[in-house]
């Protein structure tokens, strides 16, 4: 870190610019494969690559107001075994969902915040959506239109302070306004 600081390297950084502009998980290997190879940017992940940091994720969440937060998963090497392997997407979701339970819980630390009070329709369209039903499938499921669903989404995301759907679903389930299927007794869903 010292070393970092002592270069300005977090002007030139393409893992932070990553996350200072996208809202999507990304693997460092995905942004570092777009840089000129002539680039201060790529010299810089070829030290950090000598230094131990070989290879990681990076993640970017946003919190009420303009709080912003960098969650960034390292390794020194990338396994041989894995190198011709296509990156694992399902591993880049499972660590975002991750860092946003880790970051709700830092939060709850932090700053107490109130329950949101949703409507019923609100609630049940939260509730489809961590079972993992797209929106066509809720509007179905509700006999509703998709442009029904994704109104009453945008309430969600506004009431929750959330800027997205697994965001949403993990302040929700965190908050104990949902209760996913799996874990329901007979007598909850009465």
């Amino acid at each position: 870190m010292k070393h970092y600081s002592a270069h300005n390297f977090s002007l030139i950084d393409p893992v932070t610019n990553q996350c200072l502009t996208s809202r999507t998980p990304f693997y460092w290997s995905d942004t570092t494969a777009k840089l000129d190879r002539l680039s201060a940017s790529f010299r810089m992940m070829n030290e950090a690559a000598d230094a131990g940091l070989a290879d990681g994720i990076g993640i970017s969440l946003r919190g009420e107001g303009s709080e912003l937060v960098g969650i960034g998963i390292a390794r020194s090497s990338l396994p041989v075994s894995e190198r011709s392997k296509p990156q694992d997407y399902n591993f880049l979701g499972g660590a975002y969902l991750l860092s946003t339970c880790l970051h709700e819980t830092y939060r709850d630390l932090i700053i107490k915040s109130a329950r949101a009070v949703l409507s019923t329709r609100e609630h049940d369209i939260l509730s489809w959506g961590a079972e993992g039903k797209t929106d066509p499938e809720i509007g179905v499921i509700l006999n509703i239109t998709v442009n029904t669903v994704r109104f009453h989404w945008k309430n969600i995301f506004r009431k929750l302070a959330a800027n997205g759907r697994t965001y949403a679903i993990t302040k929700a389930l965190r908050q104990q306004i949902i209760t996913p299927a799996s874990v329901r007794t007979p007598y909850r869903n009465r």
